[in-house]
C-alpha cells in the first residue's frame, strides 16, 4: 500500500525479537518427560473464545494421557488494567480445569524482561503459544513451538521460519487437531530444533548486514 502511493524508501525487516541470542539454559527436567509451556490469550469476548478455550484445555489432556507431560503455564502479556490484552486470566482459567486431571502443573512464570523470557522458553520443551512473541522468543532458543494464530501476524512469522504447517487459526482448532499437531512437533522436535536454529542465524545475518548498511550513512 505504502508503494502503491509513491513512498519507495521502504525497507522491510524482521521483528527484532528474532535477533535475540541464544540463552545458556539448559533443560533441567529428565528424559522421559515432556516439557510443554503455553501461552494463551483471554479470548472469551470473541463469539467462538469459550468453544476454542475447551478445545485448547482438552489437547493438552489428551497429550498428557499418552505421554509423561508437564505443563508450564506462561503469562506472556500482564495487564491488569487491560482485560482483553492480560494473559493472566485466561491462563488461571486453563490450569484451574488441569488441575482437576491428574496432569503435573508447575507454578505460572510472568514473563520479566526479554533475558528472563529467553530463559524460561529454553527451558520447555515445546510451546503452544497464543502469543506471537512467545512464540519468536521459542524460535530463538531452538525451542518447536505450535502456533495459534488469531491475526495473521503469527501466520506470517510461522511462514518465515518455516513452520508454517505448525500454525493453525484459533476458529480452526479443536481438540483433534491441537492434539495431532502437538505429538508431530514433539515426535520431530530435534529436526525442528535444528531448522529454528539455522533460520534464526539466516535471519540474524541479513538482518545484521542490513542495518550495518544503513547507519553506516549516519
Amino acid at each position: 500500500k505504502l508503494k502503491k502511493n509513491r513512498i519507495r524508501n521502504l525497507i522491510l525487516a524482521a521483528d527484532h525479537g528474532l535477533l535475540q541470542k541464544k540463552s545458556s539454559t539448559k533443560k533441567k527436567n529428565l528424559k522421559s518427560q515432556i516439557k510443554l509451556g503455553f501461552t494463551v490469550r483471554n479470548w472469551l469476548a470473541n463469539p467462538y473464545g469459550r468453544s476454542f478455550e475447551l478445545h485448547f484445555i482438552e489437547a493438552i489432556k489428551h497429550l498428557s494421557s499418552k505421554y509423561n507431560l508437564i505443563v508450564q503455564p506462561i503469562i506472556q502479556v500482564h495487564a491488569p488494567l487491560h482485560p482483553q490484552e492480560d494473559d493472566s486470566l485466561a491462563t488461571t482459567r486453563v490450569i484451574k480445569e488441569l488441575n482437576k486431571s491428574s496432569i503435573q502443573v508447575n507454578r505460572v512464570k510472568k514473563i520479566k524482561n526479554v533475558d528472563h523470557a529467553k530463559k524460561i522458553y529454553a527451558d520447555v520443551d515445546l510451546l503452544l503459544g497464543m502469543r506471537m512473541h512467545s512464540n519468536i522468543l521459542a524460535a530463538t532458543q531452538g525451542t518447536p513451538f505450535l502456533a495459534i494464530s488469531y491475526e495473521h501476524k503469527s501466520e506470517g512469522i510461522s511462514k518465515y521460519l518455516g513452520m508454517e504447517k505448525y500454525c493453525i487459526k484459533c476458529e480452526k482448532v479443536n481438540k483433534e487437531n491441537l492434539y495431532e499437531l502437538l505429538v508431530d512437533v514433539y515426535k520431530n522436535r530435534n529436526d525442528l530444533k535444528n531448522k529454528l536454529l539455522s533460520s534464526v542465524k539466516a535471519i540474524q545475518i541479513n538482518e545484521t548486514q542490513k542495518w550495518n548498511k544503513i547507519l553506516s550513512q549516519y
